[in-house]
């Protein structure tokens, strides 16, 4: 250690330079001083589809992959975003640790290109710690191009998963005597084009292998012809985005066990019986009934977000054994779920309506109480205080935009209870009561006396 006052003579003064420089405490030359480390750049690593990626399904995701852990807060719909051949793709976003998932609200269009752009700087994509933006960049991929459909389909044909999707080239048309099949897995794209059925339409899923019908717009027997019936029978399908599901003057419609999303529905007056059960229906409002000869029953369906028009609008029925309406789940409570118009009558008892509270119940019903120009109105007591067993669980639907698999196990556990207006019983305010099903059988029921 140097002491105070030490002098140097110049051999020390040497010695002491060549002792800093060799400890790396005295540049030399034109050396300047060592470089800090810095941190690797936030880059995207990876995807799913891939970049250049071809024959991409239509109801994929997207996942991007970042080289670190990103910000949740900032993967918005400005810095990931899909475009495609009709611009920006309306998708749900959600975010985990180093990975993004894009999810599009509605099918993918085939043969179809399409875009993926992550944004960095300002408003764009960044580490964890919000201190480094992602560099920018973009991909394209493109979805399978589909088998061409249309014209008068005048024998019976069968599309299958192999060749799907088939996509309609314009308005078509299914003969009289023909049956268009739709097997389990395969895909009918309808290209925004009308679908008539004059003879019959057959969607015939399984519980592990959906049917899948996008954007067409279906109508069984368009025409009248009183000794020829169109039908229209979808079982186990996934139907998204189609513009419409009805029977017309001459056909008939079943919709069972299916997920049916963004499509309205109509059976006006049909020309045989009709039935939609056990269906997960969301955001698809305006189901119309109108009968006076036939029966249609809608039963055990789950009912989501349904817009500004209500869930089910019955139009005219002269009969109100014509129409059952029952142990469905209406489970958007803030609007209308069920409606009258003009000389209509309905029946509306032993559903669920999200809640237990009279007021908003009685909310969810328009009938003649609401406009004395109305015939009637809608008696709905005893209404369920849970979804019946019998009526699919929607919650695994609501954030998925493909195919669905299977609809989800009823609620297990005991059946659940009603609760009833006006019923006499010996057993105080809480008891059983015996319910009667469309098939004769009968199930007990807990009740509270309301």
């Amino acid at each position: 250690m140097l002491e105070r006052g030490t002098c140097f003579t110049q051999p020390r003064l040497a010695l002491f330079a060549v002792f800093l420089v060799s400890a790396g405490l005295l540049g030399c030359g034109r050396q300047g001083p060592t470089a800090l480390p810095t941190s690797p750049p936030l880059v995207v690593t990876g995807s799913e589809p891939a970049a250049n990626a071809a024959s991409v399904a239509m109801f994929s995701s997207i996942t991007v992959t970042f080289s670190e852990s990103i910000a949740p807060s900032s993967v918005t719909t400005y810095s990931l975003t899909l475009s495609g051949p009709h611009g920006l793709v309306s998708c749900s976003i959600a975010s985990h640790d180093s990975t993004a998932v894009l999810r599009p609200l509605a099918p993918l269009a085939s043969g179809s290109a399409y875009t993926v752009t992550v944004s960095g700087g300002s408003g764009g994509i960044t580490d964890a710690n919000g201190q480094r933006s992602v560099e920018s960049t973009s991909w394209q991929f493109s979805t399978k191009v589909g088998t061409p459909i249309g014209g008068i389909i005048g024998a019976s044909t069968a599309l299958t998963a192999a060749g799907s999707p088939y996509v309609l080239t314009g308005t078509t048309q299914v003969a009289y005597g023909a049956t268009l099949l739709i097997e389990p897995g395969a895909v009918l794209d309808g290209n925004n084009q009308d679908l008539h059925v004059f003879g019959r339409l057959l969607a015939a899923g399984t519980t592990t292998a959906r049917s899948t019908i996008v954007r067409a717009s279906i109508l069984a027997g368009p025409t009248y012809n009183p000794s020829q019936t169109g039908e229209a029978t979808l079982q186990y399908a996934n139907i998204y985005g189609s513009g419409h599901i009805g029977a017309g003057s001459s056909g008939r419609v079943s919709v069972t066990d299916c997920i049916i999303k963004d499509c309205s529905m109509g059976l006006r007056l049909p020309a045989g019986s009709c039935e939609v059960l056990r269906n997960v229906i969301i955001r698809s409002g305006g189901m119309s009934v109108g009968t006076y000869t036939y029966s249609v029953n809608i039963s055990n369906n789950a009912f989501i977000d349904w817009g500004s028009s209500p869930a089910i609008l019955c139009e005219s029925l002269a009969d109100t054994n014509l129409l059952f309406v029952a142990r469905n789940s209406f489970l958007t409570s803030d609007r209308v779920a069920v409606s009258l118009q003009h000389d209509a009558v309905m029946v509306a008892r032993y559903n669920y309506w999200g809640t237990t509270d009279p007021a908003v119940i009685d909310g969810m019903i328009f009938d003649r109480k609401d406009d004395l120009r109305l015939r009637a109105e809608i008696p709905y007591v005893p209404y369920l205080v849970l979804p019946d067993p019998s009526t699919p669980d929607p919650t695994a639907f609501l954030t998925r935009n493909k195919p669905e698999s299977s609809a989800a196990a009823p609620p297990k556990g005991p059946l659940e209870p009603l609760r009833l207006a006006g019923v006499a019983s010996s057993l105080g305010s809480a008891g059983t009561v015996m319910a009667q099903g469309t098939s004769g059988s009968f199930a007990q029921y807990g009740f509270q006396d309301r």
